[in-house]
């Protein structure tokens, strides 16, 4: 785990929490921030916003992923799966989830700013 990603949990340990707007970085805190805590964000801004950028990427490799495989598991016509992934035979529905996955893992994060 880098530095940056260290900082932002143990900031979230002390209820501190980061998200991104746009080219905003936005912090949720539980406590008023002290002088110190204001200067590192200020200062580790862009480090912090890439990493929080590559979390939500990540974040929605895993959801389009969960999906996909929650549709696996419990999809059924008359009590037989309607997919089976093994030899690629997917319901309709199950073909849309597996492209949206395929689509959302083969994406390279990158930065938008730069």
């Amino acid at each position: 785990m880098n530095v940056i990603a260290q900082a932002i949990a143990q900031a979230g340990k002390g209820g501190v929490s980061f998200a991104v707007a746009g080219n905003d970085l936005v912090v949720n805190s539980k406590r008023p921030l002290t002088n110190q805590q204001r200067a590192w964000i200020a200062n580790n801004k862009p480090l912090l916003l890439e990493a929080m950028r590559q979390q939500q990427h990540d974040d929605r490799i895993k959801q389009t992923h969960d999906a996909f495989m929650a549709h696996l598991s419990h999809s059924t016509k008359s009590g037989v799966h309607c997919c089976y992934a093994p030899i690629g035979r997917y319901c309709e529905t199950g073909a849309a989830l597996r492209a949206t996955y395929d689509a959302v893992r083969a994406q390279r994060y990158s930065d938008p700013t730069g």
